[in-house]
């Protein structure tokens, strides 16, 4: 059985330490689909700017073309509006002028290069309302020349899907061709997507339309498996770093693998496990291919049942007691990029632990190899990540014997939660709590909308810590620039229930666009030209927290199912 299972923890200290950067794969690039332009007609072009995607090098090859396909009548608040265009033209064109006399207002003449590509297709039902991807019959090579790639209505009226209003995509998306001229008195021109009708403040969508690069390498699959431990199965809430019983108990664990990867895995996982550092199950292999496929952002439990059973006969026999650590590994037959996390441990605790004194100090250090504390007070650009490496000092007066409880918070939110054995953890010693850093990106803490947070790291010690008042640590964060999201509650907008289940309502935004979007910047709901008490159904969303954006207004929402 395969779940989605996007606890908020897991979705910091994971997801948010993989962009896709550079050369890493070949890749799609471009595209807005959340709304529609309904004025598109037959003859009308629309352009997306590739030389200017930082993703796209000279030699690679463009292959496919994305673009919305939809046939019939479709209703908006302005009215029923039929969409028959058929037939589409994808063209490519080199180094165009962009001049003229109206260029300062957006405006250019007709000439837009020179045209080096053609090639046309018929869609019906078939490939109705849906995102279509077209191969191209012969690859686009990507040379030094600025290129446009074409996507136009030939016989009809045209569905031209569009993003966001965006300031950024001037320049990448922003270019379309008018046959019955946008600028009335001028002539046809070219000009850029500014549907607000306002010359003095445009405002710019990305086009819907996007292109697959390949740099000449085979596609490699990226997936990053690692293991998580449910709190029980099937119906997990969290996962768990600690277990305790008592010495007549057996344990009962129930290891997941999880696909913190972009793509689905294909291939087969093989699973062993230690004990106190004793080897316990190796090679173990599980089928992570054709329909045992696991999704992104997806757990599946490596036993049948869940369950992996040590009974307490057995513990006995291998005279296990007190604290010891269970550590399931996952190798991946396919491509895992992140083999630094394939190994998660859990930290049990069998009967009683007569507990030892520590005095434990937490603490961000510079590096793995340099254990000194970071600053208290750290200042970073408006584009910039900032990534954390937990440690901890024991002040003693004796070694540590028992196990603590690790948590990184940053909002709020818990970034970060999980159990470490500091058994032999010695007086004056300074250790990493994990190899893994914590990361948050910019486009993280562009959603959140704070220019100056705290990021804290907590430790409490299972056994005695007569010192407390340093066991949190925490780190003043200061970006240097206001971010682009004010997610202040305002008075205009509300949203509830807060928390929510199946339903939410959006009170005060009568005709404005509605866009709901998760911790990663993903949007995951949409609404245009929304009713004065708008209801959006949130039935299909996993359990944490949400956004609902309107204009420039931001609410922060919890889903609890």
């Amino acid at each position: 059985m395969k779940t989605k299972l996007l606890f908020l923890a897991f979705i910091f200290s994971s997801c948010f330490l993989f962009s896709q950067t550079n050369n890493i794969k070949s890749s799609w690039v471009g595209g807005g689909f959340n709304f529609y332009h309904t004025g598109a007609v037959a003859g009308d072009e629309f352009y997306i700017v590739g030389s200017e995607f930082e993703q796209i090098q000279i030699g690679d090859q463009i292959t496919k073309i994305k673009f919305f396909h939809y046939l019939g009548t479709m209703s908006f608040t302005s009215g029923n509006v039929t969409f028959d265009n058929s037939q589409y033209t994808i063209k490519i064109y080199e180094n165009p002028p962009l001049a003229g006399p109206y260029a300062g207002y957006g405006y250019y003449d007709t000439d837009i290069g020179t045209p080096v590509y053609t090639q046309t297709i018929t869609l019906g039902t078939t490939e109705n309302d849906q995102i279509y991807e077209m191969t191209l019959s012969t690859p686009y090579t990507v040379n030094e020349n600025e290129f446009w790639v074409a996507v136009c209505f030939d016989n009809g009226k045209g569905a031209m899907r569009i993003g966001e209003l965006d300031e950024l995509s001037e320049g990448k998306y922003y270019m379309y061709w008018d046959g019955d001229a946008i600028m009335p008195g001028v002539g046809t021109v070219i000009g850029k997507a500014n549907f607000t009708d306002s010359y003095t403040e445009p405002k710019y969508h990305p086009l819907g339309i996007s292109i697959f690069v390949d740099d000449g390498n085979p596609y490699a699959e990226q997936s990053d498996l690692t293991i998580k431990y449910l709190d029980t199965y099937p119906n997990p809430d969290v996962y768990i770093t600690h277990k305790i019983i008592n010495e007549t108990e057996n344990l009962i664990i129930y290891p997941a693998i999880i696909n913190n990867g972009v793509d689905a895995t294909s291939n087969i996982a093989s699973v062993s496990a230690t004990i106190n550092g004793e080897s316990y199950i190796e090679n173990l292999e599980v089928d992570l291919s054709g329909t045992n496929s696991l999704s992104s952002g997806s757990y599946k439990t490596i036993y049948d049942g869940g369950a992996f059973l040590i009974t307490a006969s057995e513990m006995n026999n291998l005279e296990l007691s007190g604290l010891f650590d269970i550590c399931f590994t996952v190798t991946y037959a396919g491509s895992d990029p992140v083999s630094a996390n394939n190994t998660t441990c859990l930290t049990v605790t069998r009967g009683e632990i007569a507990a030892t004194t520590c005095d434990l100090e937490a603490l961000f250090v510079t590096s793995n190899t340099d254990l000194t504390s970071i600053p208290a007070n750290i200042t970073i650009g408006l584009t910039d990540d900032i990534t954390l490496l937990p440690a901890v000092t024991n002040n003693g007066p004796d070694p540590a014997n028992n196990y603590a409880e690790i948590k990184i918070t940053a909002f709020g939110f818990i970034l970060d939660d999980y159990s470490k054995n500091l058994t032999g953890f010695s007086n004056g010693e300074t250790i990493l709590l994990n190899e893994e850093a914590t990361t948050l990106t910019a486009d993280a803490m562009d959603l959140i909308g704070e220019d100056s947070f705290d990021i804290c790291l907590t430790v409490t010690y299972a056994g005695t810590d007569n010192i407390t008042g340093n066991n949190t640590f925490c780190v003043t964060v200061t970006r240097e620039d206001p971010t682009k999201i004010d997610s202040n509650i305002t008075t205009a907008i509300l949203v509830y229930p807060n928390p929510a289940n199946n339903v939410i309502t959006v009170a005060n935004a009568e005709n404005e666009n509605i866009v709901v979007l998760n911790m990663l910047g993903e949007v995951v709901a949409n609404i245009s030209n929304a009713t004065s008490n708008q209801t959006i159904d949130i039935s299909n969303l996993s359990n944490g927290t949400y956004f609902v954006r309107v204009n420039s207004e931001v609410v922060k929402i919890n889903v609890i199912k």
